[in-house]
């Protein structure tokens, strides 16, 4: 029974089934041909719970797993933004974050330094620009 809710279903027409490649366009009977679009497959997956340790009223939940997340823009570590709507859920994949600098990851480690510390990295900041300024 899991197989079935795992396996893709690929909506494609006979045109788009004949096409080698991963992108698929339409035709239309005057020759034109609509722009080159991605295949959509649908996916089937059953909303399950999270355990809560006996407790009433599991939490439910929805696993996604395998490599076609990945084939879609889903790395692993990738952001995500989730959009609720009655009956429906829209994942989109966010862009990676800009590099933090690598003075910004210092300033947020002293940061986590006692009141003393601090001071005493400040007092050496001064200095070194004080003699800069020389």
């Amino acid at each position: 029974m899991a197989d079935t809710h795992h396996k893709p279903q690929t909506v494609i027409s006979k045109t788009q089934r004949n096409q080698k490649n991963e992108y698929t366009s339409t035709g239309h009977e005057n020759g034109k041909s609509e722009p080159v679009t991605p295949r959509t497959q649908l996916r089937q997956c059953t909303v399950g719970y999270r355990p809560n340790g006996g407790q009433p009223d599991p939490l439910p939940q929805i696993t996604l797993k395998g490599h076609w997340l990945k084939e879609a823009g889903f790395e692993t570590g990738t952001l995500l933004q989730v959009r609720v709507m009655n009956g429906c859920l829209v994942l989109t994949a966010q862009p990676a974050p800009a590099p933090v600098p690598e003075i910004m990851q210092t300033l947020k480690r002293v940061c986590k330094f006692s009141p003393r510390k601090q001071q005493q990295v400040a007092g050496f900041i001064e200095g070194i620009t004080a003699s800069r300024k020389r």
